[in-house]
């Protein structure tokens, strides 16, 4: 493999890895995104009977519920997303100083 194609897949790994560390630095916010509006509407929601009411207190704390579960997941993707980002970072720049050993001069 010659460095010219060695400087082009390091990029392409470089750029794959940077799409990897958006998607798992966004997953976890674009899923708890509805969990909370849900929750947020049954907060702000009110009524007169009793038995509305229940379900309503019912439903938010299982919300609120699904939403502290899903605090270990959001973690974990967040370090695979840095984790991604800085990989992403030494194919970039290890394509980089290859780059720069082919300058003339």
């Amino acid at each position: 493999m010659t460095v010219g194609v060695a400087i082009i897949v390091l990029q392409a790994i470089a750029t794959y890895l940077a799409l990897g560390s958006s998607y798992f630095f966004a997953k976890p916010f674009l899923r708890s995104q509805a969990a909370h509006a849900s929750l947020q509407l049954l907060e702000s929601a009110t009524a007169n009977d009793a038995a509305y009411d229940a379900i309503r207190r019912t439903a938010a704390e299982v919300f609120r519920d699904r939403l502290l579960r899903q605090l270990p997941h959001d973690r974990r993707a967040n370090i695979l997303g840095i984790g991604l980002l800085v990989a992403s970072f030494i194919s970039f720049s290890a394509a980089v100083v290859l780059q720069s050993g082919l300058a003339p001069g």
